[in-house]
């Protein structure tokens, strides 16, 4: 049986649960707006145009890529507070304009909107690293990630019963008053160490050799997840199975969730760059047979590793950190996910176009068992044996003329 206390712990943190719980009201939004953004752009704007629909979408997350970094690096600064409230007025007007604009000027202010989406998932695990004690600090990160699960398995499919059962109007401005809900309240929410500080400048002045390797696995890990999902669809199409994709995605879910709860548990965290591997070994032979049993069990590893990794990447990242600059870093580690989970369906389609479905896991999972294994040597010793906290060695940052 799992031993919960350590759960109970970090919740007894003063005033994280509030960050957990606004971090989540965040999150919904967030992951559900590309999905209310195709459903509303194809059917009520665009009569049934879902490649117009898709270039919205693009947009809209390419703003969020471009955002990240200089969100960031204005937190570092700033603190919240600056940030939450043009996100909050950003976000009023985009989402109550959006059912009257004409299309092209949709397209363009999807963009300039996704620049002022911040992941709810970087507020928790900014919280994590400046309120949570360094002795919960993986368990804390387990239940970031563990939160961003439940967002990712929930909010979609809600949007889409509201987008479907009542219209698509309605789930657009349930998704824009969600945003506007939790950027006000975020807002009025203040982190420790927020004063204006001279360090937290650019991507060069963060970043060190380590720090992107760090980056590069939670990248690798988005191109296999994002990328497993459609080679499962691909697999089972070939075999008339795709009514049973939802089952195998549900139960990949419930186990990532399962995975996380438990790893939360342990004395210590896990060094992530073998993690990697691991799931990009289990991911070559997903697709010997193509059968919804079969993947089933085959994905019931992977999905117990999600979790985990995520949660011990953001952990040595934030160990990582050049003082005044965690949101920065938080920022960058959400952008890394976010270019694996850009580039994991195309390359999977592009893959099985040209070969078969087997072939599409093959390559996915020599991304990860790849760049775990660069990763491995560098990372290693960062959580010491028998300690609950990553080691943080010294390292210069990389400049500008290292980095020519």
């Amino acid at each position: 049986m799992l031993d919960l206390n350590a759960y109970r712990r970090v919740l007894a943190v003063p005033r994280f649960p509030a960050f957990l719980g606004l971090g989540l009201l965040l999150n919904l939004p967030s992951t559900a707006a590309p999905v209310v953004l195709t459903l509303y752009s194809a059917t009520e704007v665009r009569n049934g145009d879902f490649g117009a629909a898709g270039l919205v979408v693009a947009l809209w997350m390419a703003g969020m890529a471009v955002g990240s970094p200089l969100q960031g690096r204005l937190m570092d600064r700033r603190g919240l507070r600056p940030i939450f409230i043009a996100a909050t007025l950003v976000h009023a007007a985009f989402w109550g304009c959006l059912v009257v604009v004409p299309f092209p000027v949709l397209a363009v202010t999807a963009f300039v909107a996704g620049m002022f989406v911040v992941s709810g998932g970087t507020i928790t695990r900014l919280a994590v690293s400046a309120l949570v004690p360094e002795d919960r600090s993986h368990t804390a990160f387990a239940l970031s990630s563990m939160l961003t699960a439940f967002s990712v398995l929930v909010a979609p499919a809600l949007a889409v019963v509201i987008a479907t059962q009542v219209s698509g109007t309605a789930a657009v401005l349930a998704v824009g008053a969600a945003f506007v809900l939790s950027c006000a309240l975020l807002a009025g929410r203040r982190l420790p160490a927020e004063q204006p500080t001279a360090a937290g400048g650019g991507v060069r002045s963060v970043l060190n050799a380590k720090l992107a390797l760090v980056f590069a696995c939670a990248t690798a890990v988005g191109v296999m997840t994002s990328g497993s999902d459609v080679a499962l669809l691909a697999t089972l199409k070939s075999v008339g199975q795709t009514a049973w994709a939802g089952a195998v995605m549900a139960v990949c879910a419930a186990c990532s969730l399962l995975g996380g709860l438990a790893y939360g548990t342990l004395k210590r965290g896990w060094a992530p760059a073998p993690v990697v591997v691991v799931i990009g070994l289990v991911m070559l032979p997903v697709g010997i047979w193509a059968d919804w049993r079969w993947l089933i069990f085959a994905f019931i590893p992977v999905a117990l590793l999600v979790s985990p990794v995520f949660s011990a990447i953001a952990q040595v990242a934030g160990t990582l950190t050049p003082p005044g600059s965690r949101a920065m870093v938080m920022s960058l580690f959400g952008t890394a996910v976010m270019a694996g989970n850009a580039v994991g369906p195309p390359l999977a389609g592009l893959v099985y176009d040209h070969s078969t479905h087997q072939v599409s896991f093959v390559v996915i999972g020599v991304v990860g068992v790849l760049v775990g294994l660069l990763a491995a040597r560098p990372l290693r010793g960062l959580i010491k044996p028998g300690s609950t906290q990553p080691a943080a060695p010294a390292e210069e940052p990389v400049s500008a003329e290292s980095g020519k």
